[in-house]
């Protein structure tokens, strides 16, 4: 292959006086090859024609699952893999970044008639005496929404249909009755819901108090035992 570097060297030794002959057996070259280069004005890299990959068959299937689904590259191997696909992850990493729409504001279009639905922030108002200690006063804002809004109701079903790719077909019905009995017609509802059944909670365990500030001091009066004493003549 003649490299630019070549190509130099070529055009360089001619210019001295040597023949096609002489470059040739200078570089270790054919005498044909150095010819035809010599007749060139400029360096022309050879064009290089694609190569057929593995990946190529699956170019349409994995175009159509990044437009309904932001999936990573790993989980788009991961489903190819299932499916049949025997090429490498590298080549198709590659081609998921090439291709991959760009990141688009997230947001849902949700519908609710005046008074359903509220906003609720909360907040820390710093610390307050109680006692002998002093107590964190927590609090929270709640916005009631009066505006009505349009449901996208695409939108939504797109959604829907990639979580069952991600979560499996039982666990996205199970979680549609549950939208449906509760009147939650929105998929990052859903999608909350599948998170929360898959997300694994630490084991309850005991309360323990290791600060003296978070016992309570109580006074208390000295019990009376006197009704524990014998009385009169009777037996201790």
């Amino acid at each position: 292959m003649i490299t630019y570097a070549l190509f130099s060297q070529i055009r360089f030794l001619h210019e001295q006086g040597l023949s096609a002959r002489q470059i040739a057996r200078e570089l270790k070259l054919g005498r044909l090859t150095v010819r035809r280069w010599l007749q060139r004005d400029q360096f022309q890299p050879r064009a290089r024609s694609p190569r057929p990959s593995k990946l190529d068959p699956w170019r349409g299937e994995l175009l159509r699952l990044l437009h309904l689904h932001p999936y990573s590259a790993q989980q788009l191997f991961q489903q190819l893999q299932a499916r049949g696909y025997t090429g490498s992850y590298s080549i198709l990493k590659r081609f998921v970044r090439q291709v991959r729409p760009k990141a688009q504001p997230a947001f849902l279009t949700l519908q609710f008639a005046p008074g359903e639905c509220a906003q609720v922030d909360g907040g820390f108002a710093g610390l307050m005496p109680v006692g002998a200690t002093r107590r964190r006063v927590s609090f929270f804002v709640m916005v009631q929404q009066l505006e009505a809004r349009h449901l996208n109701a695409r939108h939504h079903a797109r959604h829907i249909l990639a979580l069952s790719e991600l979560y499996g077909v039982e666990p996205v019905q199970r979680a549609l009755d549950d939208a449906i009995h509760y009147q939650a017609f929105n998929a990052q509802y859903i999608a909350n819901l599948l998170q929360q059944r898959q997300r694994q909670l630490p084991e309850p365990g005991a309360l323990h108090l290791t600060r003296a500030s978070d016992l309570l001091e109580l006074d208390l009066p000295t019990p009376d035992l006197s009704v524990y004493e014998p009385k009169d003549g009777g037996a201790a």
